[in-house]
């Protein structure tokens, strides 16, 4: 019987003290993702409002091998935080999956680079879809697209989830106001990308959006596991 009081309260003590660790990870994997904040301070990288961000990351580019292992770093602590703040509810596991893609589709990324500005360049889009750009280009591309896609996926997951389910106040509103915003930001994301106009404006408010979503699914793991009746009568 001692023995397994001793069992009980072990777990209890290590289950907070990831979801902490967890948490805290967290922040360099922002500042890491978002490093685009940076661009702006440093002299002749961003020519124009017109030029996405992600097109800094061509293949012999000045400052992009940086920014290539800083969305390989974010990735990772993001992918680690979010394994440490795992839950078995069943509620759950959709939208911790797709962030765990959206996790791993980011660090994969930065092992990739551009061959060119695909986001700018005519010509170089024109090559794009004729096939005519070297493999990690296109891995580039493909990882980009889950990326976007997956994440956008798990905040309408963890929105519809925090609304039908017993969460964390502040959890269920950033969830709301964060899906909101991505999901409206996609027409002018369209029409930065189509009319190679004003996409340095937009295209940051995509990366904050997406890390701040994978911040609040930790945080709000931490505070489940809190709250919960297992932890509790652990504890």
């Amino acid at each position: 019987m001692r023995a397994t009081s001793t069992g009980s309260r072990d777990t209890a003590v290590a289950a907070p003290r990831r979801f902490v660790v967890a948490t805290f990870l967290c922040v360099p994997a922002i500042v890491a993702y978002n490093w685009w904040a940076i661009v702006p301070f440093r002299r002749g990288l961003l020519r124009s409002v017109n030029s996405f961000f992600s097109d800094l990351e061509v293949k012999g580019a000045r400052d992009a091998a940086l920014f290539g292992r800083l969305d390989l770093v974010a990735g990772t602590l993001f992918l680690v935080a979010l394994v440490l703040s795992r839950l078995p509810e069943r509620e759950r596991r959709w939208e911790w999956s797709l962030f765990v893609t959206f996790a791993a589709a980011a660090a994969g990324g930065g092992l990739f680079p551009f061959s060119c500005a695909e986001g700018t360049d005519s010509a170089c889009r024109t090559a794009e879809w004729h096939f005519e750009l070297p493999l990690h280009h296109y891995m580039h591309v493909l990882l980009s697209a889950v990326e976007f896609l997956s994440v956008t996926v798990a905040l309408l997951l963890a929105w519809r989830r925090t609304r039908r389910a017993p969460s964390h106040p502040v959890e269920a509103r950033a969830f709301q106001w964060l899906a909101a915003i991505v999901v409206i930001g996609y027409l002018p994301l369209a029409v930065a990308y189509f009319s190679d106009r004003l996409a340095a404006l937009v295209e940051p408010v995509f990366f904050l959006a997406f890390s701040l979503a994978a911040f609040t699914e930790v945080a709000g793991a931490m505070w489940a596991a809190r709250t919960s009746p297992a932890h509790t009568m652990r504890a």
